[in-house]
């Protein structure tokens, strides 16, 4: 039965939060009989509640209450039917108060993220162009994907970078009628704001530009009215649309539209497809938010706005006056403190909940991989003691926080690209260590003995000490940037000199999309066509493009493993951070490790699964006679129509003189199957590897030509380690249809493989299907990535969405 297709960027999501829930801190339920927004019950300790966004506590106030009381009372529960139809008559009155808080007209939706969903797509035309920040809010940008179907042009620019946005419009402004430019106000997670008044002078200076802002984290906050950060600070403009919410700082549950254009409100509310099919608001809800709304338009809302102000700005004293690692200091309700990994914000989190506090972490896809951090919302139900307690409570926890993660205030200033020196205080006196270990790096498999090298790399594919010479003499000194590979050998060991852990790396430039699906490569490589390193990278990458295998060599008999690998990673940083590299990428493990796995994620590390790895052992078997017998009875029959009524009509060359016209004609049939092949999109390999190929020991090349034609059809190349076969890449000329080349390529490379000695071939990835017809076996194999930001990983999303 074909195996389901899997979503892989759900998946891995799901695992970084299956392991937050495993370290206690995500899926927490109260267990509070009454809530008063300031104490909440979880795991059966009281804490104060540093996890709200209801930044005025407008969500326990009484008359907010008896309005929810006193709409059940009149209305029931719900008023089950869509606003498209008939709506309650609560709706009316709500939309009437806000709407003077606005002094503009307003739609009102069940949540923001309905709001986007309905508004978005309708205000953009067929000719229009979105940019979005690379920071919006989910909600946002699955709006936005709904009209990548469309064909609408989305871009996107790197966080609050003006200089892209400005760059983007004057690209997009000759071929797009208006160019719409789609972003928060108070980002979610750092409580970072827009850089509103260059945004509105951009709106001045480019009639095509307009602006669709998400102001959820500005609501009630501040503003005439709590009309927000927005109006607050830019107004309300003729090309904007503002999206807010009642879900934070109004203290009830919904979203909110407005502009100036009232058409255009009322058109999202005629055909906002959301807003017809969706449910309305429920009279509960809409009780409450009719109160909280008089309580906006009173006198009390400036009281409140200050009493938040002030507690804001006696949490942002103590966070400055201690020094700690401030990402983002700025008046909004939201405070970041950096910890670097996820492992740090399980542990942090922990710490405070036994101190009486729970607070929200930071964690991917929200904020990079190694951005974790304390996320600290501040709303009027805690009171000042709270607050000096839990800065005091983080500023304790620091140095131990620190020295059990084994990383210091430097780290977390290479983690952010900020300088975090200012809080060197905070590093623990000294690192505690479970282990004694050393590590020993070069840049040359020269420089490492051969014999300890191949003692644990050489049956494992073609990266044993010859395997590496190779690639080090291919891949330098070479015309195109992305074929100049940095090496970087590691060996670590313990205190009796036992090799605990040994690996090495490759710094190179790769393309973004390695790894995405075939539609989404083939999409970007036309976009290459013009601009060859579209949506390319600089990555640290555990083995190399040419090698395939278990590259990790690990002791995990030793019961501090895990140290080793943190010490192998803190070094790969420091390279990466060298090299300006933006990703590290740990190759071809078991994917059911489950505890490598869960290792690897709380040290910041995602989950990818690779394609099927393949590979196919030696039986007892001494003719193709035999080897057939051993198949299947399915292989069985497949060979005996597909491969041996054809064995005549072909010669098997393995003997080679070298011949630069030769290398020439192998390249050419390289560069067919490479024009192909987007399951692994990488970059042309340069012709100088076949050369080297040619004359290394290790490596045997194999063609079949065609005896009627004299044609050489296919050529394959295959390194031999001591047991092993690796097949790594071959050349195929698609014009020759009598029989299959590569089926015909690939059984005689299995027959030549065993027939010189190996044990094993490595069949490597891609063409699964028919490698099995062969005999070959499936491996489930994972790799595990590492970004310095989600720019790039983003901008592939907006493609994937296009499919």
């Amino acid at each position: 039965m074909k195996q389901p297709a899997k979503n892989q960027f759900a998946d891995s999501i799901d695992e970084c939060v299956l392991n937050g829930i495993k370290q206690g801190i995500l899926h927490l339920k109260t267990e509070n009989e009454y809530l008063d927004g300031r104490i909440i019950k979880i795991r059966g300790k009281e804490v104060v509640n540093f996890g709200s966004c209801s930044y005025l506590g407008l969500e326990v106030d009484d008359r907010l209450k008896q309005g929810a009381i006193n709409a059940v009372l009149k209305y029931g529960t719900q008023f089950s039917s869509s606003r498209f139809y008939v709506s309650c008559g609560l709706y009316e009155e709500l939309e009437d108060l806000i709407s003077k808080i606005f002094n503009a007209p307003v739609l009102i939706a069940p949540s923001t993220s309905v709001a986007h969903a309905a508004a978005i797509p309708i205000l953009i035309n067929d000719n229009d162009a979105i940019i979005l920040d690379h920071q919006a809010h989910a909600s946002m940008q699955n709006a936005v994907s709904l009209l990548t179907r469309r064909g609408i042009t989305v871009e996107m620019i790197k966080h609050n970078n003006l200089q892209m946005l400005e760059d983007k419009i004057r690209e997009l402004s000759g071929s797009h009628f208006r160019i719409w430019y789609i972003a928060d106000s108070v980002y979610s997670m750092y409580g970072d704001y827009a850089p509103l008044n260059e945004i509105k002078a951009l709106l001045i200076k480019y009639s095509q530009l307009y602006y669709y802002v998400d102001d959820a984290h500005g609501m009630s906050c501040t503003g005439i009215n709590g009309s927000g950060y927005v109006t607050s600070t830019i107004g309300l403009l003729p090309k904007m649309v503002l999206a807010s919410s009642m879900a934070k700082g109004f203290g009830t549950g919904g979203g909110i539209l407005t502009s100036l254009d009232e058409e255009l409100v009322n058109k999202i509310k005629r055909c906002g497809s959301n807003l017809i099919f969706s449910g309305p608001i429920q009279p509960p809800t809409l009780g409450a938010s009719i109160e909280s709304a008089k309580i906006h338009l009173s006198d009390e809302i400036t009281q409140l706005q200050l009493k938040l102000k002030n507690k804001i700005a006696l949490a942002d004293k103590l966070i400055r006056e201690k020094k700690l690692p401030y990402v983002t200091p700025s008046e909004s309700p939201i405070l970041y403190l950096a910890l670097g990994l996820p492992q740090a914000g399980y542990n942090m989190i922990n710490r405070l909940i036994n101190e009486g506090f729970y607070v929200d972490t930071g964690l991917f896809p929200a904020v990079s991989l190694k951005r974790t951090g304390i996320r600290i919302p501040i709303n009027v139900n805690q009171n000042d003691e709270d607050i000096i307690k839990l800065i005091n409570a983080i500023e304790y926890h620091y140095p131990y926080l620190l020295s059990e993660e084994e990383k210091t205030i430097d780290d977390l200033s290479s983690f952010f690209n900020m300088d975090f020196s200012y809080a060197s205080h905070l590093n623990p006196s000294q690192l505690k260590k479970q282990n004694e270990f050393t590590l020993d790096i070069v840049n040359s498999i020269s420089n490492v003995d051969k014999t300890i090298w191949d003692s644990f790399f050489e049956d494992r594919g073609s990266f044993d000490w010859e395997g590496c010479k190779f690639l080090e003499e291919v891949f330098i000194d070479n015309p195109e940037p992305e074929n100049n590979w940095k090496f970087y050998y590691i060996i670590i060991k313990d205190n009796t000199d036992k090799v605990i852990l040994a690996t090495f790396f490759t710094c190179l430039l790769c393309k973004d999309d390695m790894l995405s699906p075939e539609s989404v490569s083939k999409q970007i490589e036309e976009i290459r066509e013009n601009d060859p390193y579209y949506l390319t990278s600089k990555v640290m990458m555990m083995g190399s493009l040419l090698t395939e295998g278990e590259h990790l060599y690990l002791d995990r008999e030793n019961k501090n493993w895990q140290q080793a690998i943190k010490l192998m990673l803190e070094k790969v940083r420091e390279i990466q951070k060298d090299n300006e590299a933006s990703a590290i990428y740990l190759r071809d493990f078991n994917t059911d490790d489950i505890e490598l796995r869960d290792f690897l994620i709380a040290q910041g590390f995602f989950r990818t699964d690779m394609s099927d790895v393949l590979s196919l052992k030696k039986s007892d078997w001494n003719n193709i006679d035999d080897y057939i017998t051993s198949l299947s009875p399915k292989s069985r029959s497949f060979q005996r129509k597909e491969i041996l009524p054809f064995l005549k009509k072909y010669n098997i060359i393995t003997e080679h003189k070298f011949d630069e016209n030769k290398i020439l004609e192998w390249f050419n049939l390289y560069i067919n199957v490479k024009k192909k092949s987007f399951k692994i999109n990488t970059f042309n390999l340069p012709m100088k590897a076949i050369s080297q190929m040619f004359r290394s020991k290790n490596w045997k090349i194999i063609e079949i030509e065609d005896i009627e034609s004299n044609k050489i059809i296919s050529v394959g190349f295959m390194y031999f380690s001591k047991n092993t076969c690796s097949p790594i890449f071959l050349g195929l000329d698609y014009s020759f249809k009598k029989y299959s080349a590569y089926r015909h390529n690939l059984f005689q490379t299995i027959l030549f493989a065993f027939k010189s000695g190996a044990n094993e071939v490595l069949l490597g990835m891609d063409a699964e299907l028919e490698k099995t017809r062969f005999g070959a076996k499936r491996n489930r194999k994972s790799n595990y990535i590492q970004f310095n930001e989600n720019y790039n990983f983003e901008q592939l999303s907006i493609i994937v969405n296009k499919k």
